[in-house]
């Protein structure tokens, strides 16, 4: 199977592998001498979590708080998260205070003199955020470009660990190493395994139920109203991953007892009516839910279908079963929903291509209405 790793780092393109390199060279004999090299404490009052991956990521990181507050419950969790991320963690017992911080890579605003603006200003206000808490430690999860390393650096955070396969790495006290063909959680584990912490994941199907606290007219409405219903989630925030809109018009016709709920953002409202115009078993929802009607919404579904993204993820998580139609850019096999999921895809010899921009043709793609209809009957 291909690696994303090439050369110790994350990067597909090996002009940006030469610049990173060439950074850390520098930074190793320069300032590396300076960091502090004493052993991990064995207790912990305050640590702060980076993330600042989308949704989909945070919700595998987030099924080891549990584990992680029973092993140390005098501890107090806070996170370094997108704004994008915030409603995830609004009820939270674990999460004690979260911190904003908008990447400019990662911010998904089209308009880019607000996007720069608002980065520029908000590394300075993150920093001194970071540094009043003052954390006895800080973990940065994210394995690729962007990390936050550089910032917790500058925030003064004593002790500091995460991976140096983006860059920066010379800034960490301890620097676990990213095994290429496994699950992210095990990633995650690794990394905390590194500095003395060793947990497991949560398997517990009502640990995000905190979502479901408010209640909802629509969540009702749907109980009642829509009988058995599926959930379709068809795009992602990648446009190659999507699978192609008359076949999800042909999947919605397989099911006609039952009501077809197509979830998304505002901003696919309108690709998500052109599938289902015209079609009466199926409801138009994007744009409709918040995260809490969503989880509302995806818990008492029969079944939830859809292309890699967050939708999946907390359906899986909820303990609804669902099927992903998985492109061949990304190793499924890596993010893919820790249970309650099947896999449908297409082998093909360029898979996984790791290519942030698939390619022309995306014959990984091109996944038959039958088969995915046909495991989704399985399940059903």
């Amino acid at each position: 199977m291909n690696s994303p790793l090439k050369n110790e780092y994350l990067f597909q393109k090996k002009i940006w592998r030469i610049i990173i390199k060439a950074a850390d060279i520098c930074g190793n004999k320069v300032i590396r001498p300076f960091i502090s090299k004493k052993e991990y404490p064995a207790e912990y009052k305050k640590v702060l979590f980076s993330k600042i991956d989308h949704l989909g990521d945070l919700i595998l990181l987030l099924q080891i708080l549990p584990q992680f507050h029973k092993n140390f419950p005098a501890t107090k969790i806070h996170f370094l998260i997108g704004s994008w991320a915030k409603l995830l963690f609004d009820g939270n017992k674990f999460v004690e205070k979260i911190i904003i911080y908008d990447d400019i890579v990662l911010d998904r605003d089209k308009k880019y003199h607000k996007k720069i603006i608002k980065w520029l200003v908000s590394i300075w206000k993150v920093i001194f955020l970071i540094r009043k808490e003052k954390y006895d430690l800080a973990v940065d999860f994210r394995a690729y470009f962007p990390n936050t390393i550089p910032l917790l650096f500058l925030a003064g955070v004593k002790y500091r660990a995460g991976f140096g396969t983006a860059g920066f790495g010379f800034l960490l006290q301890k620097q676990a190493k990213w095994t290429p063909n496994v699950h992210e959680t095990q990633h995650y584990l690794e990394l905390l395994k590194a500095i003395n912490i060793n947990i497991k994941p949560l398997n517990d199907e009502k640990y995000f139920d905190y979502l479901l606290k408010k209640r909802s007219k629509l969540v009702s409405s749907a109980k009642k109203g829509y009988g058995k219903y599926i959930v379709v989630h068809p795009c992602s925030a990648d446009k190659n991953k999507n699978w192609q809109q008359n076949k999800w018009r042909e999947f919605a016709k397989a099911f006609p007892n039952r009501s077809i709920l197509f979830v998304g953002s505002k901003k696919e409202k309108i690709y998500i009516g052109e599938i289902t115009q015209g079609l009466n078993n199926s409801i138009n929802l994007a744009g409709e839910t918040n995260i809490s009607e969503l989880a509302g919404i995806l818990k008492n579904a029969s079944l939830v279908a859809g292309v890699e993204s967050f939708v999946c993820h907390l359906a899986a998580a909820l303990g609804t079963p669902c099927i992903i139609i998985a492109s061949g850019i990304a190793d499924i096999s890596q993010w893919m929903p820790l249970k309650n999921s099947g896999i449908v895809n297409i082998a093909v010899k360029c898979s996984p291509c790791f290519s942030s921009s698939g390619c022309k043709d995306m014959l990984c793609m091109d996944i038959p209405a039958r088969t995915v209809i046909g495991k989704c009957k399985e399940l059903l």
